[in-house]
């Protein structure tokens, strides 16, 4: 009947979602922590567009850009801000095709998983640098995210995951709020400062 059909495929979906949620969490986490804030990889494949991305955000988006959090304007306002839909397909494009022969839904889920994670993800991201009372910025979990997020900014080797944050639970990344960071955050300012001034290496991570 049709209502078992349409059954199986929502459990279809949901099995699809909890095995794409882990993976697309360890995905972002695997970028921002090795690609973006490290330039060994870039270095091992003499790669100029790895090269450009560890530069634009551990130098430009960390050190040079983001000395408030909350309030830089001109080009410190679109770097590192948004995901753009061509580079999602790009990353997406192996565990997509690697599934597609075994399973076309669950390809699929993952497709659109990525797609919607990165829009959330922009939004969001953006809405943290450059508030501009987005309908969800009240929201409890989002005001969670925002200062998950700065303290990943004060403490670049924590807090890699962004939106689900499962893998710095598990690796142990997860930041430990200090005394001076809650001051921060209770004085409002949200003021961030370089941990490190090395721009080499794992210079987010110092």
């Amino acid at each position: 009947m049709a209502w078992r059909l349409m059954a199986k495929i929502a459990e279809h979906v949901f099995l699809s979602l909890l095995i794409a949620y882990p993976i697309l969490s360890l995905i972002e986490y695997l970028i921002h922590r090795h690609l973006m804030h490290r330039r060994t990889i870039a270095e091992t494949f003499n790669s100029r567009y790895l090269f450009e991305t560890f530069q634009e955000h551990a130098v430009l988006h960390h050190h040079s850009c983001y000395a408030v959090f909350d309030r830089e304007p001109d080009m410190c306002a679109a770097t590192n801000i948004k995901i753009w839909p061509g580079t999602t397909l790009m990353v997406i494009a192996a565990p997509c095709l690697t599934i597609l022969p075994v399973d076309v839904l669950t390809a699929l889920v993952f497709l659109c998983g990525a797609l919607i994670n990165s829009r959330m993800w922009s939004a969001i991201h953006s809405e943290m640098h450059r508030p501009g009372n987005a309908w969800f910025s009240a929201v409890g979990v989002y005001v969670y995210l925002r200062q998950w997020h700065f303290l990943h900014h004060r403490h670049p080797g924590t807090n890699f995951n962004t939106l689900f944050l499962m893998w710095d639970w598990l690796l142990g990344t997860a930041a430990v709020m200090t005394e001076e960071d809650r001051k921060e955050i209770e004085s409002g300012m949200w003021r961030i400062r370089p941990v490190s001034e090395k721009l080499g290496g794992t210079f987010a991570e110092q």
